[in-house]
């Protein structure tokens, strides 16, 4: 009887130890992640690296380090050790290229001790091991910060998408836009005035007159001078034939030639012609700009 109790006894004991050590391993922490995961940026586009970001907390009583691992769409991209002392908040993170399409990103915490005070090292598990999110990542073509999904025009040429597919453009492509047609109006009668006057008062161009002129009205006004010209010629010759010879101002004062004779200066022997000459230009001028501005609101 003595030994059946001390047997039972020693039973009791080891099943009492092995719950109890099975009560402890399953001891669950208040630790873990701080609501789930976040990105460093708003939007996040293709081909435009991104930081993800996560918290953790600890509220063990001890000291709690463990390893932070981040997958996206299964595929590890980072590993990272952590350690934070009780009652502190910690973060971690990874940096990421996307690439385009949905993609399933999360981190997980594993191999979490407790460190106590006296160094002894404990398993644990926490309430919060898995931060996760489902993210689309998008193309930006004309990078204005804009996927194309939600992006009415997706190159950014001014040409809505739809209007470049009914036009059989490729909307993702920058399309130069045609030059701009200039209204064909015609010029109002004052603003052809102010031209004119304008013109007037200026110098011909480097084409001189005949670039205002049509060729028919060039020949008309080449013939209007060419009669001046001929007009002033036989003015001039009929004034030489009426005042030919010269003035003998006395046989006692030398000349040149030695002949005591001085023959007067144009000026002098003809005064009439010069006042002809001189009245005659600038009518010759006003009747050329009269032409050139009537060519020009002809033209």
């Amino acid at each position: 009887m003595y030994v059946y109790n001390e047997t039972m006894k020693m039973i009791f004991s080891v099943l009492l130890g092995v719950s109890l050590a099975t009560s402890a391993a399953a001891q669950t922490n208040n630790a873990g992640f701080v609501q789930g995961l976040w990105y460093d940026r708003t939007d996040v586009f293709v081909d435009e690296p991104v930081r993800i970001y996560v918290a953790i907390r600890n509220n063990t009583g001890a000291e709690l380090s463990g390893t932070v691992t981040f997958f996206v769409s299964d595929n590890q991209i980072a590993r990272k050790s952590v350690a934070a002392l009780d009652g502190r908040i910690i973060e971690s993170w990874a940096d990421w290229t996307p690439t385009y399409g949905e993609h399933t990103v999360r981190a997980e915490l594993s191999r979490l001790e407790l460190n106590s005070v006296d160094g002894t090292e404990e398993r644990t598990t926490v309430t919060a091991s898995l931060a996760e999110d489902i993210l689309f990542v998008d193309y930006d073509t004309d990078n204005d910060g804009v996927g194309n999904q939600a992006d009415n025009d997706d190159d950014g040429d001014g040409i809505g998408d739809s209007t470049e597919i009914a036009n059989g453009t490729d909307p993702l492509i920058f399309d130069t836009p045609p030059p701009e047609t200039p209204e064909d109006t015609a010029p109002t009668e004052r603003e052809t005035t102010d031209t004119v006057a304008t013109t007037t008062e200026s110098t011909s161009g480097a084409g001189g007159l005949e670039s205002y002129l049509t060729p028919s009205r060039a020949q008309t006004l080449l013939a209007d001078v060419t009669n001046w010209s001929q007009e002033v010629k036989a003015r001039v010759d009929t004034i030489r034939e009426e005042r030919s010879g010269t003035t003998t101002l006395g046989s006692d004062i030398p000349t040149v030639d030695g002949f005591g004779e001085v023959e007067r200066t144009t000026d002098e022997r003809y005064p009439f012609l010069k006042t002809t000459i001189l009245s005659i230009i600038p009518k010759l001028i006003q009747r050329i700009w009269q032409n050139k501005a009537t060519a020009y609101q002809l033209k």
